[in-house]
């Protein structure tokens, strides 16, 4: 796909950005929406610990968003990451 770093055309650049802002998105989610931006410690194990399930917990609630926009018959796009996580932590707060 990407062969000659010297002659990218227009598709090539586009999947590049397309790429780069999945990776933007993922961060906001994890930083923002999962709390990521507050580090529970400063043990560098904890930190890893935290880290981890922070981002288990992202691949689980996007697992969610796929069989939920498959029940809906919807594009995944179109399911609240946030909706999902207030539904995600209120129904496993109540086990």
């Amino acid at each position: 796909m990407f062969t000659d770093t010297n002659k990218l055309n227009a598709k090539d650049i586009f999947l590049l950005y397309e790429k780069r802002w999945n990776i933007e998105k993922t961060f906001n989610y994890v930083k923002r929406t999962l709390n990521l931006s507050y580090l529970w410690s400063s043990d560098p194990n904890i930190i890893e610990i935290q880290v981890y399930i922070t981002f288990i917990i992202y691949n689980v609630m996007l697992n969610l968003i796929g069989d939920v926009s498959r029940l809906l018959n919807t594009d995944p796009e179109r399911i609240s990451f946030h909706m999902i996580k207030k539904s995600f932590f209120s129904v496993y707060s109540t086990l």
